[in-house]
């Protein structure tokens, strides 16, 4: 029995001799792992549908165990590898989805993001750390902390000036903020609505590093992804 889907490759890891598993984040059916046999042979036709961060139409053989037996591909992003920082924001989203485990969430959501993502590092003039602050924006709502700028998730009362409590992963008004609270300025609200809205190339990459910290904060407690993280913020543009 075949199967198409539209995929990233998040990871690869050796299978047996020639072969990998790869994990995919696929447009309809969560993330996924699949054989690609005998890519480690140089007549290997399916080798570039392994590569990293590769964006391609997979199809599978999923009668037995999923295996891929042939694609179309759409892009490697091969060029993220040139810049350093877009390289580690790459490595740091697979990294995030790689890890994710969550019941409610359904991940194929993030699939546009990731590719909206992976676009941008590979082609934009965007800041890196701008675009992966996006993604992960995304996420959160993904998973269910979708941000609300409009009330006050204690108080219900409308949000003046807004905080963000990394702990719980909601927006909170001055009144209601507590230790592990940390406040937004305009630009980084407006920077947050054009993320959930999915307006990418409408990104100021102003005050995105101070939100990003916000943000990592945030996944900190859901995820293992600190190194990558204080390694792209230890970073100057």
């Amino acid at each position: 029995m075949e199967k198409v889907v539209s995929a990233i490759v998040l990871d690869s890891k050796p299978y047996k001799e020639d072969h990998v598993q790869l994990l995919l984040l696929t447009n309809t059916d969560d993330k996924m792992y699949a054989i690609c046999k005998g890519v480690k042979k140089s007549t290997s036709k399916l080798k570039t549908l392994a590569s990293p961060f590769c964006f391609a139409e997979y199809t599978l053989n999923i009668k037995n165990q999923c295996q891929i037996i042939g694609g179309h591909l759409y892009d490697t992003f091969f060029s993220i590898s040139k810049n350093y920082i877009a390289y580690l924001c790459a490595n740091c989203m697979c990294a995030l989805l790689r890890s994710s485990q969550s019941a409610q969430a359904n991940f194929s959501s993030l699939f546009i993001p990731a590719v909206n993502s992976l676009k941008s590092w590979c082609y934009s003039d965007i800041n890196p750390k701008a675009v992966l602050a996006y993604f992960l924006i995304k996420y959160l709502e993904c998973i269910g902390y979708k941000l609300n700028l409009e009330t006050c998730a204690t108080c219900s009362e409308k949000l003046n000036k807004c905080f963000i409590n990394v702990s719980s992963g909601e927006c909170v008004c001055e009144k209601c903020q507590e230790l592990y609270c940390f406040p937004l300025n305009d630009n980084q609200v407006e920077f947050i609505k054009n993320s959930l809205n999915d307006n990418i190339e409408n990104l100021d990459d102003l005050n995105s590093v101070a939100l990003l910290k916000i943000l990592g904060n945030t996944i900190y407690s859901l995820t293992e992804i600190k190194i990558l993280l204080n390694e792209i913020l230890n970073i100057s543009n």
